[in-house]
C-alpha cells in the first residue's frame, strides 16, 4: 500500500508539472503581443485607429471637465463629489477627472506606432509618412493637454514594453515638454504628412 501511494504521488506530480508547463505557455486569446503585431499594412491602420480610440477615451468627459466646467459658466447639478470638485475648481488626486491614465495610454499607442510603423513592409513611403504624421501629431496633442491640465508631467517618448523598465517617471518641466516634445512633434508631423494623398489615411 505504501509503495502504491509513492507511485501515485510520482505520477500525479509528473502530470501536474507537465500540465502546468503547458498552461503557462498558452498565448493570450484576447490581445496580441507586440511581437505578433505591427507586421502588415493592416496592422499599421489598426494601430493608428487605436490612437484615435484612445483620444476618444481621453475626451469623452474630460474635455468639459478640464475646460469650461471649471469656469463660472457651469455649476454642478448633482451630489457627486467629482461634479462638485470640478465646478468649484477643487480637483484633487482622488477625483476621476484628475486621472491621466487615458492620456498616457494614448501616448503609449503613439509611441508604439512611431517605433514600429517604419519597419512594416508593404507600405509605400507616403503611407508610412502619413501614419507617422498622425502618431506624432497625436502624441503632441496629448502632451499639450497634459501640460495644460497638470503643468509638469512625466515624459515617455518610447513605448513601455518590459516589466524590467521603470513604470514611474519623475515629472519633466512643462516648458521643456513644450519646447522639446510638443513643438518638435508638430513640426515632424508637418514635414511628414502628404496632404494631397487623403486616401492613404485610415
Amino acid at each position: 500500500m505504501k509503495r502504491l501511494f509513492i507511485y501515485t504521488t510520482i505520477i500525479t506530480s509528473t502530470l501536474a508539472f507537465a500540465g502546468c508547463n503547458k498552461q503557462l505557455n498558452q498565448q493570450p486569446i484576447s490581445s496580441l503581443p507586440t511581437s505578433a503585431f505591427w507586421q502588415t499594412p493592416q496592422d499599421a491602420s489598426t494601430g493608428t485607429a487605436s490612437i484615435y480610440a484612445g483620444m476618444q477615451n481621453v475626451f469623452s468627459s474630460a474635455f468639459i471637465e478640464w475646460g469650461d466646467a471649471r469656469s463660472d459658466n457651469f455649476t454642478y447639478g448633482g451630489t457627486g463629489e467629482n461634479q462638485i470638485d470640478v465646478a468649484l475648481n477643487g480637483l484633487n488626486s482622488t477625483d476621476a477627472s484628475a486621472d491621466w491614465g487615458n492620456i498616457y495610454n494614448t501616448i503609449l499607442r503613439a509611441n508604439l506606432a512611431i517605433k514600429y510603423i517604419p519597419n512594416i513592409s508593404g507600405l509605400t513611403q507616403v503611407q508610412t509618412n502619413n501614419y507617422l504624421a498622425q502618431a506624432y501629431g497625436a502624441r503632441a496633442f496629448m502632451y499639450f493637454w497634459a501640460v495644460r491640465v497638470w503643468g509638469d508631467v512625466p515624459l515617455r517618448l518610447a513605448p513601455y514594453e518590459s516589466i524590467d523598465s521603470t513604470p514611474n517617471l519623475a515629472r519633466t518641466n512643462a516648458d521643456s515638454v513644450i519646447n522639446n516634445v510638443i513643438i518638435p512633434d508638430l513640426n515632424k508631423a508637418l514635414s511628414l504628412v502628404d496632404n494631397t494623398s487623403y486616401s492613404t489615411f485610415i
